[in-house]
């Protein structure tokens, strides 16, 4: 509406001035007649040729005073225009800092979802290594972390961005996780560390472990790839709010 208003008047002074403007270069045209009336004394052949320019030149008035008012008119109409993209521009500021924070906090889980399994591999490597060497508790450390880190994804599910593929990505890595999740801790709390049989429940796991973590692996990569994705989009148009803005 501000871009059309502002046409329409930029197109209405053009107009004014190429008016004006011609007026002046028509003087060869009617400058003559006016000396040859003069001159032959016939004043009714300058009266038609006269009113006929008069008319223009009062219609080029009119024009002007209608400019003018449109432009004084329409002066309230742009302020208020202006204010109110600038007040939605700083609506819009908020909306997508919160989702960038949103998207940076949904990275930070999927990275911790990741590293705890990879951690979890490394842990239980230590623990079948040499039976004879007693467990420092890091197994178990790295269970509980990587519980809570699932545990922190099914709460943040509830924020809903991207596409209706980011969508189910998310879906399906938050399913996998769980999984992951329920198979480990189940095992941890059947067999605490005290448990003589603790080694081998973990050893007689690891076949179904391993298939749960390659499904969070492939799914946790797919989805940072859309929280990457997705955070480049809202950064630029936040740098775009905040020129317009500050």
């Amino acid at each position: 509406m501000l871009r059309e208003l502002q046409a329409k008047l930029s197109i209405a002074v053009i107009a004014f001035f190429a008016g004006m403007s011609a007026t002046l270069f028509l003087i060869p045209f009617w400058a003559p007649p006016l000396k040859s009336a003069i001159e032959e004394g016939k004043p009714a052949d300058w009266i038609g040729f006269a009113g006929n320019f008069g008319a223009g030149i009062m219609t080029l008035i009119g024009a002007a005073a209608a400019i003018y008012g449109a432009m004084f008119a329409a002066r309230p109409v742009y302020d208020q225009l202006l204010q109110q993209g600038h007040q939605n521009d700083i609506a819009s500021l908020g909306v997508l800092s919160k989702r960038a924070a949103d998207l940076n906090g949904e990275r930070i889980l999927i990275l911790r979802i990741l590293s705890g399994v990879l951690l979890i591999g490394t842990h239980q490597g230590n623990l079948f290594a040499n039976p004879l060497i007693p467990e420092t508790g890091e197994l178990g450390i790295s269970i509980d972390r990587f519980e809570e880190a699932v545990d922190d994804l099914r709460s943040d599910a509830g924020i809903v961005w991207g596409s209706a593929v980011a969508q189910r990505t998310k879906r399906d890595f938050l399913d996998a996780a769980l999984d992951a999740a329920t198979n480990i801790v189940n095992v941890n709390r059947l067999h605490p560390p005290a448990h003589p049989q603790r080694r081998a429940a973990f050893q007689a796991n690891v076949p179904q472990w391993n298939v749960l973590v390659r499904k969070v692996m492939d799914v946790g990569s797919l989805l940072q790839d859309e929280v990457d994705r997705n955070a480049e989009r809202t950064a630029a148009m936040l740098v775009d709010l905040e020129h317009r803005i500050f």
